[in-house]
Protein backbone atom coordinates (compact mmCIF):
# COMPACT_ATOMS: atom_id res chain seq x y z
CA UNK A 1 0.00 0.00 0.00
CA UNK A 2 0.87 3.72 -0.66
CA UNK A 3 0.99 6.00 1.61
CA UNK A 4 -1.79 8.12 0.03
CA UNK A 5 -3.86 5.10 -0.56
CA UNK A 6 -7.97 5.66 0.71
CA UNK A 7 -9.78 2.62 0.58
CA UNK A 8 -13.26 4.07 -0.07
CA UNK A 9 -15.88 3.29 2.33
CA UNK A 10 -18.74 5.13 2.00
CA UNK A 11 -22.17 4.38 3.92
CA UNK A 12 -23.25 4.41 -0.26
CA UNK A 13 -20.85 1.56 -0.66
CA UNK A 14 -21.51 -0.13 1.98
CA UNK A 15 -24.99 -0.02 1.85
CA UNK A 16 -24.55 -1.40 -1.87
CA UNK A 17 -22.11 -4.25 -0.16
CA UNK A 18 -24.60 -5.37 2.15
CA UNK A 19 -27.47 -5.54 -0.35
CA UNK A 20 -25.50 -7.91 -3.08
CA UNK A 21 -24.79 -10.21 0.53
CA UNK A 22 -28.61 -10.04 1.38
CA UNK A 23 -29.80 -10.93 -2.81
CA UNK A 24 -27.40 -14.01 -2.29
CA UNK A 25 -28.70 -14.87 0.73
CA UNK A 26 -25.13 -14.82 2.64
CA UNK A 27 -24.08 -13.31 5.88
CA UNK A 28 -20.66 -11.17 5.73
CA UNK A 29 -17.99 -10.29 8.37
CA UNK A 30 -17.80 -7.06 9.59
CA UNK A 31 -14.60 -5.80 9.93
CA UNK A 32 -13.89 -3.31 12.98
CA UNK A 33 -10.98 -1.44 13.10
CA UNK A 34 -11.56 1.00 15.67
CA UNK A 35 -15.15 2.49 17.62
CA UNK A 36 -15.93 4.71 14.38
CA UNK A 37 -16.67 1.07 12.61
CA UNK A 38 -18.74 -0.22 15.20
CA UNK A 39 -20.63 3.31 14.91
CA UNK A 40 -20.88 2.33 11.20
CA UNK A 41 -22.25 -1.34 12.05
CA UNK A 42 -24.81 0.24 14.31
CA UNK A 43 -26.15 2.87 11.73
CA UNK A 44 -26.55 0.01 9.24
CA UNK A 45 -28.24 -1.80 11.50
CA UNK A 46 -30.56 0.77 12.47
CA UNK A 47 -31.45 1.25 8.84
CA UNK A 48 -32.44 -2.15 8.47
CA UNK A 49 -29.33 -3.32 5.94
CA UNK A 50 -27.31 -5.43 8.66
CA UNK A 51 -29.54 -8.34 10.57
CA UNK A 52 -27.95 -9.98 13.90
CA UNK A 53 -26.47 -12.26 14.12
CA UNK A 54 -22.97 -10.37 13.38
CA UNK A 55 -19.70 -11.68 12.60
CA UNK A 56 -16.70 -9.70 13.79
CA UNK A 57 -12.98 -9.72 14.16
CA UNK A 58 -10.91 -12.69 16.45
CA UNK A 59 -9.65 -9.17 18.96
CA UNK A 60 -13.83 -9.30 19.94
CA UNK A 61 -14.54 -13.19 20.68
CA UNK A 62 -13.67 -13.36 23.88
CA UNK A 63 -15.87 -10.50 24.83
CA UNK A 64 -18.25 -11.61 22.32
CA UNK A 65 -18.53 -14.62 24.65
CA UNK A 66 -18.53 -13.18 27.84
CA UNK A 67 -21.35 -11.09 26.77
CA UNK A 68 -23.05 -14.36 25.76
CA UNK A 69 -22.49 -14.02 21.49
CA UNK A 70 -20.82 -16.28 19.45
CA UNK A 71 -17.14 -16.27 17.93
CA UNK A 72 -15.66 -16.71 14.46
CA UNK A 73 -11.74 -16.70 14.01
CA UNK A 74 -9.91 -17.39 10.55
CA UNK A 75 -6.86 -16.05 9.06
CA UNK A 76 -8.76 -14.38 6.09
CA UNK A 77 -9.46 -11.78 9.22
CA UNK A 78 -6.23 -11.52 11.26
CA UNK A 79 -2.90 -13.36 10.48
CA UNK A 80 -1.78 -13.73 14.23
CA UNK A 81 -2.82 -15.84 17.33
CA UNK A 82 -0.87 -13.59 19.80
CA UNK A 83 0.93 -10.15 19.63
CA UNK A 84 3.74 -10.35 17.23
CA UNK A 85 3.65 -14.43 16.28
CA UNK A 86 1.86 -15.37 13.30
CA UNK A 87 -0.60 -18.33 12.90
CA UNK A 88 0.63 -21.29 11.50
CA UNK A 89 -3.68 -22.15 10.17
CA UNK A 90 -6.81 -21.80 11.26
CA UNK A 91 -6.72 -24.80 12.86
CA UNK A 92 -4.72 -23.25 15.56
CA UNK A 93 -6.84 -20.17 15.94
CA UNK A 94 -10.02 -22.58 16.23
CA UNK A 95 -8.16 -24.51 19.12
CA UNK A 96 -7.52 -20.89 20.78
CA UNK A 97 -10.75 -19.56 20.63
CA UNK A 98 -12.07 -23.14 22.02
CA UNK A 99 -9.72 -23.10 24.70
CA UNK A 100 -10.98 -19.54 25.93
CA UNK A 101 -14.46 -20.75 25.56
CA UNK A 102 -14.27 -23.52 27.44
CA UNK A 103 -12.20 -21.87 30.14
CA UNK A 104 -15.35 -20.17 30.33
CA UNK A 105 -17.93 -22.52 30.69
CA UNK A 106 -18.91 -22.27 26.76
CA UNK A 107 -18.80 -25.51 24.85
CA UNK A 108 -18.55 -24.75 21.64
CA UNK A 109 -21.47 -25.72 18.93
CA UNK A 110 -20.45 -28.34 16.39
CA UNK A 111 -20.36 -27.38 12.43
CA UNK A 112 -24.12 -28.22 12.09
CA UNK A 113 -25.30 -26.99 15.02
CA UNK A 114 -23.34 -23.75 14.59
CA UNK A 115 -24.88 -23.46 11.18
CA UNK A 116 -28.81 -23.59 12.43
CA UNK A 117 -27.57 -20.85 15.72
CA UNK A 118 -26.30 -18.52 13.07
CA UNK A 119 -28.82 -19.26 9.91
CA UNK A 120 -26.33 -20.47 7.60
CA UNK A 121 -27.66 -22.28 4.45
CA UNK A 122 -24.12 -24.49 4.10
CA UNK A 123 -21.76 -25.30 1.18
CA UNK A 124 -24.17 -27.16 -0.29
CA UNK A 125 -26.59 -24.29 -0.86
CA UNK A 126 -24.60 -21.73 -2.34
CA UNK A 127 -24.65 -20.25 -5.82
CA UNK A 128 -21.15 -20.65 -6.65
Amino acid sequence: MTEDFIFRNTFKSIRQFLQVFDEQETKPELEAYDAGMINNIAFMMSRGHVRKPLFLQFPMCTQSLLMGGNARVGLEDNLYIAKGTLAKRNAEQVEKVVRIAQELGIEPAPPDEAREILDLKGMENVNF
